[in-house]
């Protein structure tokens, strides 16, 4: 809109929703996502120590009402944690196609809630890069799959079918290439650093509905799939 001088001027929604962006934004870069430091050699421990560590804090975990948070308006189809020690930090998708991050006890946002909507339909898995820790990766039965840059509180899209996406795994070691199945059974490569939101192959496993991918965590070459070939 123009003022009376003919100046261009913002719309009271326009300011309110640049606003958001710059909460979003200062909440992100105060985690220091890409600074965090991980567990990623935690196999340095013995294995029965970290077994007995994991039982005991199950024991110990009791949920209180001020621990219950409400991150996406809609039922939640698929969650991940930030892998971090610094930081509990955790996303999660819904049902309509809305990811919600969470850092618990923060102060920032909505009881430290951020939401955002980059999809339109169910999101239905969702991986932060263990190489690029601040870049959140999500599928979603709108048939996209999308990279958020966490400090810029961007999603991208990297990958877009006919088909509903169903699940993916990082199938290089440095998180820059996708395995991403559909609910048809068919299984795409996709390398995000490609320009376009094309695949580099398509691979068709045969008539059924894919319900999971995953990627061998040191051999990037084997995969498996839970196919459901009576769909």
């Amino acid at each position: 809109m123009e003022n009376c001088c003919g100046i261009q001027t913002l719309s009271e929604y326009e300011l309110k929703r640049l606003e958001n962006i710059r909460q979003n934004k200062a909440f992100l870069s105060f985690l220091h996502l890409p600074q965090v430091v991980f567990d990623s050699l935690v196999n340095k421990q013995e294995t029965g120590s970290a077994d007995l560590k994991y039982k005991e804090g199950l024991q110990n975990t009791h949920k209180h009402e001020k621990q219950v948070v409400k991150v996406v308006k809609k039922w939640i189809y698929s969650a991940a944690f930030h892998p971090c020690a610094s930081s509990l930090l955790m996303a999660a998708g819904d049902k309509c196609g809305q990811v919600g991050l969470c850092n618990l006890g923060a102060s920032w946002g909505d009881n430290g809630v951020l939401q955002f909507e980059p999809h339109t339909s169910s999101v239905t898995h969702m991986a932060f890069s263990m190489q690029r820790p601040s870049t959140l990766i999500t599928t979603s039965y709108d048939g996209t799959a999308r990279a958020g840059h966490m400090e810029q509180a961007v999603f991208d899209e990297v990958y877009r079918s006919d088909k509903r996406l169903k699940g993916f795994d990082f199938l290089s070691h440095d998180c820059s290439t996708l395995l991403i199945g559909d609910v048809h059974g068919d299984i795409a490569i996709v390398d995000t650093r490609t320009p376009g939101t094309s695949h580099e192959s398509l691979h068709t496993l045969g008539r059924g509905i894919l319900y999971s991918a995953h990627v061998h965590p040191v051999q990037k070459q084997y995969f498996v799939v839970a196919v459901d070939r009576y769909g």
